[in-house]
């Protein structure tokens, strides 16, 4: 799998008194780990531990759910005792923890679907700044991506504003071999 990345974000756009969402749009599976993975490590004492929002039907498989749970995820929506949803997300990010979510709720085709509120909600806290991040797929026998993480978004965005940013994020060019 060939990748590609561009990473408009700096260390100095990271302040450790604000708390930072990391919203991107949705095309794989492998989408949050890519993000991340696409992160310099450099950036990562700022950001401090990721958790990622995943659909909460995910949950309810156990060969996914211990999984899902090792690696920081959380369900968006109620399952059995687990923490959820926005308050989920509240609390983490008061932790010090970065949160990724996908604004448009599930996987789509790029425009396809609307932005939900949750990302908005959790940026009208003035100490949280949303960083967009767009992804995208290549199909065919020589699978990859183009990955390019913006810069923090200020100041409280719309659903809407994040997802257009989100779009409007150049992607790299994917080397030809």
């Amino acid at each position: 799998m060939r990748g590609a990345r561009r990473i408009e974000l700096l260390p100095s756009d990271l302040d450790k008194n604000y708390h930072y969402v990391i919203a991107a749009n949705h095309q794989s599976a492998a989408d949050p780990f890519v993000i991340c993975g696409a992160l310099p490590m450099s950036l990562w004492p700022n950001l401090g531990v990721f958790r990622y929002m995943a659909n909460a039907s995910l949950f309810t498989r156990l060969w996914l759910r211990w999984p899902l749970l090792s690696f920081g995820s959380f369900p968006a929506r109620k399952e059995q005792t687990l923490p959820y949803g926005i308050e989920a997300a509240r609390a983490y990010l008061g932790r010090g923890q970065t949160v990724v979510m996908f604004p448009e709720g599930r996987r789509t085709l790029p425009r396809q679907s609307p932005a939900r509120v949750g990302v908005a909600v959790l940026g009208v806290n003035p100490m949280v700044r949303i960083i967009p991040a767009r992804i995208q797929w290549t199909s065919g026998l020589r699978r990859g991506f183009q990955v390019t993480i913006g810069r923090p978004m200020r100041p409280q965005p719309t659903a809407d504003a994040v997802l257009a940013a989100i779009y409007d994020l150049e992607l790299p060019q994917l080397a030809v071999k």
